[in-house]
């Protein structure tokens, strides 16, 4: 990857106590020789005032001991450590989710080749609509790999949507329109049937790893998604589809 030179130059040469910040101000009085100790940089920062009025803030403290993305500790860990728990979730039944710093590592990989496939770049930002889960944290990973901007939204910022994880029929709009914009130039580039798409719908809840919708590649499981939910999946197919399912 092409982050792998800085990340090995940086973990060769310094402990893992770097990710704490190292580099700070070491602490004083009596934690001064504990090693756990928090560490807190100088009190300064140097002020910059533009012509334009903006004010510019830096800290005078040199950044060092970390890489310059921080995907690169994912990369680092998934072959240091791969079997050791990266994230979990708790699902409705109680039982945990857990994802693993090597599975992590390649979904990671996976959904940011796709990103570059669908011709994303630093000008095209996702919003990710949903709150807190496994599958928010790999495409935000799969995001800053490769460049391509990352802006959470959590459901209590949904301007008009109940707050509850529905959107607001605005920004359903919106996101429908744009899907059905991008679906149109892919089926004009697809001639053949089997790559052309004729009705979409928006899936407010995003494909889970726990039910088997999404492969370990990360890639959706199409067996899983037709299995969990093959309601949806009809209502696609009906000939007096609701309004939930956009024909193109």
């Amino acid at each position: 990857m092409r982050f792998r030179n800085q990340l090995w130059d940086t973990m060769d040469t310094a402990s893992d106590h770097a990710h704490r910040g190292d580099s700070a101000a070491p602490a004083s009085g009596s934690d001064a020789g504990d090693p756990l100790a928090i560490r807190f940089a100088p009190k300064a920062v140097l002020v910059d005032r533009l012509a334009d009025g903006s004010i510019l803030l830096r800290s005078p403290v040199p950044l060092t001991g970390c890489v310059d993305n921080i995907v690169s500790y994912l990369e680092h860990w998934a072959a240091a450590a791969p079997e050791r728990i990266f994230l979990a979730q708790k699902a409705a039944d109680g039982t945990w989710e857990r994802l693993c710093y090597a599975d992590a590592w390649q979904r990671v990989q996976a959904i940011a080749q796709w990103l570059l496939h669908q011709g994303l770049s630093d000008q095209t930002p996702i919003a990710i609509l949903s709150g807190a889960s496994l599958e928010h944290a790999v495409l935000a990973f799969a995001g800053m790999l490769v460049g391509v901007p990352v802006s959470p939204v959590s459901p209590s910022q949904r301007a008009g949507g109940s707050g509850d994880g529905e959107l607001s029929p605005a920004a359903y709009a919106a996101i429908a329109a744009r899907l059905a914009e991008r679906l149109q130039v892919h089926n004009r580039s697809n001639s053949g049937n089997t790559h052309r798409v004729a009705a979409f719908r928006i899936l407010h809840t995003p494909a889970s790893i726990g039910a088997g919708e999404t492969t370990d590649k990360g890639y959706v499981n199409q067996r899983g998604m037709l299995t969990g939910r093959a309601a949806l999946v009809d209502a696609l197919y009906s000939a007096q589809p609701g309004p939930e399912v956009i024909r193109l």
